[in-house]
């Protein structure tokens, strides 16, 4: 245990050892000089207010984009739940089919299936067997 504390020990003064401030300023460097073009000279300073209204187009598109994910989101969601329960009822039509039990696969039974996962499988086949 002493040496496991005595090795923890070493690696947190190596660690803690390390100037990042070397890092941010090579950094902070690159950026502030002209190597990205108007990039760089357009970002402008942390606390320059006026520099951001340019970016009000990209904030306003990235919510847009956002907007229309979330909008097709639902559909694309629905359509891939019913082609995994679909799936699902073949596989076990091809299973039951063995022992001579089958279904009818419909659109309701695959997204009930898709949605549910096992358990709304499981409940199809029961009210195919029971209803």
């Amino acid at each position: 245990m002493d040496e496991f504390m005595k090795y923890a020990k070493d690696a947190w003064n190596a660690v803690s050892s390390i100037d990042f401030s070397g890092i941010w300023n090579s950094i902070s460097s690159f950026i502030s000089a002209d190597s990205l073009g108007d990039v760089g000279s357009s970002l402008g300073k942390i606390g320059d207010i006026g520099d951001l209204t340019s970016f009000w187009p990209y904030i306003l598109g990235l919510i847009l984009i956002l907007f229309v994910v979330q909008l097709f989101e639902l559909p694309f969601q629905l359509v891939w739940n019913g082609l995994v329960g679909a799936a699902m009822l073949w596989l076990i039509n091809l299973v039951g089919g063995l022992v001579g039990f089958t279904l009818k696969i419909t659109i309701i039974k695959a997204l009930i299936a898709g949605f549910f996962g096992i358990p709304g499988a499981l409940a199809i086949i029961l009210f195919e067997i029971f209803g």
